[in-house]
């Protein structure tokens, strides 16, 4: 069961939401730029914010898998449309992959940060 149906969570949602549209503008707009930070943004945004408002462990981890799941497929999209062609950061081989770790990187820290408010 998801729990995202708490209308206290719709901020939290919406920013992951924002960011994630904002890195694709930004992304087509120039392809040949890398946006190191967008994935981890966008990962982390929402289960930091609902954390900071107070949102159950439960709903941090949910939004935590949403978020991860949103970058993931906006990695896979900007791939796809040929918009992730800048360097990538020095251990990665690709700007690709560098977003998939940073996007998992970015939904897992968003949670850890965010259980660990709520003790």
């Amino acid at each position: 069961m998801l729990f995202v149906s708490d209308r206290s969570l719709r901020p939290a949602i919406g920013w992951a939401a924002g960011l994630g549209a904002l890195w694709i503008v930004v992304a087509i707009v120039r392809p040949g730029t890398t946006f190191h930070l967008a994935p981890l943004l966008v990962g982390g945004a929402a289960p930091l914010l609902a954390a900071l408002d107070r949102a159950p462990r439960p709903q941090v981890v949910t939004l935590a898998v949403m978020s991860g799941a949103l970058s993931l497929a906006i990695t896979a999209a900007l791939a796809a449309l040929g918009a992730m062609n800048g360097p990538p950061l020095e251990p990665f081989p690709s700007p690709v992959v560098e977003a998939l770790v940073l996007s998992v990187a970015g939904a897992v820290g968003g949670a850890a940060v965010g259980i660990a408010i709520r003790r």
